[in-house]
């Protein structure tokens, strides 16, 4: 995706999305008819505002879950085994060497937890007051970033299409005078004209096409209409993994955890097959990586909430 942005920002001035909905970017004091080509700065600019921006968020997003995993896991039992490196935070495995880096890079993270709840909620917030401020008027950026970049979106007009059909006439036309000037070469080229300028129109609709399709596809399969449509019998559950001979042993009581033998609390099965409370067995498998009762190496992401209703 990135490829096709950058493609699109050289030539149309705008994103995928955006000439999308016959949108592109322009500089804020442009006040002409025709659209300008953006400055290799403009480009860099949006090009970071619309992959590196979002990457970076998602994987702050996914680093504060993994955080927040770890929180309701010290509070059910208070504490986190120090062997689970699966959920510590990078941070606090770069400061091991040091007891005063250490304890630094736990506040660090402590901070972050704390913090970037309310920092996404006022980056949200920001977003929201852009937008309304666009919808009523009031500034001609849509976004925050647009803003930093110092771009405004516009509507193409039919000279902006014609000068890109001028452009992409002349450059294809400029490549084949090259082959033409060879002797015996000038039927191939007038060929290669043709099929070039009839790639190009194709590869120009087939594109969006093809991505409108493919997202039709992911919200059909995802979607409840399919799961009617392709509705087959529910199968009877595999039987359980057989216990291991030094595992540990299984309650007669079905309700009982096995790890704590007390009734079980926010119920939680391994896909071995076997029940614990959640805080039991979340951090029996974070220090042992292990099924206690077949001994079955696991990691967290085999372990799934049971929901009663």
């Amino acid at each position: 995706m990135a490829i096709i942005d950058y493609h699109r920002l050289c030539r149309w001035g705008g994103s995928f999305t955006e000439t999308f909905y016959g949108l592109c970017r322009s500089g804020v004091k442009d006040s002409s008819s025709t659209t300008t080509s953006l400055s290799p700065s403009q480009i860099r600019k949006s090009l970071a505002a619309l992959i590196l921006v979002p990457l970076v968020k998602s994987k702050l997003d996914e680093i504060h879950e993994r955080l927040a995993q770890r929180r309701t896991s010290e509070r059910f039992v208070g504490f986190v085994p120090e062997s689970d490196s699966e959920t510590q935070s990078p941070s606090t495995n770069l400061f091991n060497s040091s007891s005063n880096l250490e304890k630094l890079g736990k506040i660090a993270v402590k901070v972050f937890k704390t913090g970037y709840p309310y920092t996404n909620a006022a980056y949200s917030a920001i977003i929201l007051g852009f937008q309304i401020a666009y919808m009523y008027g009031k500034t001609p950026y849509y976004s925050p970033w647009l803003y930093l970049c110092g771009l405004k979106l516009k509507r193409l007009s039919v000279s902006d299409y014609q000068e890109y059909d001028r452009k992409a006439r002349q450059t294809r036309g400029q490549a084949l005078d090259v082959i033409s000037n060879s002797r015996g070469m000038q039927f191939v080229a007038r060929v290669l004209q043709f099929v070039a300028g009839e790639l190009v129109g194709v590869i120009q609709y087939a594109i969006p096409m093809g991505i409108l399709l493919f997202k039709f596809l992911e919200w059909w399969y995802a979607s409840d209409h399919h799961k009617s449509a392709n509705m087959l019998p529910i199968p009877p559950p595999p039987d359980p993994i057989p216990p291991h001979i030094d595992g540990t042993k299984l309650p007669k009581d079905a309700h009982i955890c096995p790890l704590c033998s007390k009734p079980r609390t926010n119920s939680a099965m391994l896909s071995t097959g076997y029940a614990f409370c959640y805080p039991c067995i979340f951090n029996y498998v974070s220090e042992y990586g292990k099924c206690p009762i077949t001994f079955i190496p696991l990691r967290i992401d085999n372990l799934r909430k049971i929901y009663h209703t």
